[in-house]
């Protein structure tokens, strides 16, 4: 059952590849190459859980989209809070868990992103009475400019988390380009995150039976 829910995430991870492939020629002429594109997506998923994933993602995301940083949140539906993962690299390249970092879904302009479910650009966000930066800086810069927060979703339309963009590069606002292109990559990274969520929990769940079966053979043989 794992391995089926598995396969039908990858699906959707190649089909809405395919859907970012569709807007290639429109992307060209915004000098957005199909190369680096792939590039960015191995570099988000390679050997990825979610502290890695999260290191990759304010890495490469910025990066290949023209902003100076980013950062990015994941939605516990479970427990129905956002939080951010703080993990600490190591000179020798080791990753240790870090803090964990939790928020309610309704503060900030990201809170709003979420409970509406919609991308929310911001080119003065300070002038905001929404703004909180405790939750909509989790680049931690200390000036933002500006700032586009858009919620990830699934291809079930479920919202796994939300990321952030900050400060264009080269002094430039936001505009509708920038929205545009990256809406069409809302539903991969959605479902880039779930597709973790469930190898996430399958080795858990793998970890767990071991578990069992260990103590109940302890326990056999004690008798």
């Amino acid at each position: 059952r794992s391995s089926a829910a598995s396969d039908v995430y990858k699906r959707q991870l190649f089909t809405s590849s395919l859907n970012w492939m569709s807007q290639r020629k429109k992307l060209e002429k915004s000098q957005l190459r199909f190369d680096s594109f792939v590039e960015m997506i191995i570099k988000i998923v390679e050997n990825s859980n979610f502290q890695i994933l999260s290191i990759n993602f304010k890495e490469a995301l910025p990066k290949f989209f023209g902003f100076a940083s980013g950062g990015l949140l994941f939605f516990n539906s479970k427990l129905n809070f956002l939080y951010s993962l703080e993990p600490t690299v190591f000179a020798d390249g080791t990753i240790a868990t870090g803090n964990v970092l939790r928020y309610p879904t309704n503060i900030g302009l990201s809170g709003r992103a979420f409970t509406k479910s919609m991308m929310i650009v911001e080119n003065d966000p300070s002038k905001n009475v929404s703004y909180n930066p405790e939750i909509d800086n989790m680049a931690g810069v200390s000036i933002i400019h500006n700032v586009l927060i858009a919620p990830l979703k699934t291809s079930e339309g479920d919202i796994v988390g939300l990321t952030q963009l900050c400060n264009k590069r080269g002094g430039k606002l936001i505009d509708e380009e920038d929205t545009r292109k990256f809406s069409y990559l809302t539903t991969l990274f959605g479902n880039i995150i779930k597709h973790i969520d469930i190898v996430t929990e399958c080795l858990d769940l793998s970890a767990a039976l071991k578990s069992s079966v260990l103590k109940l053979e302890n326990d056999l043989t004690a008798k």
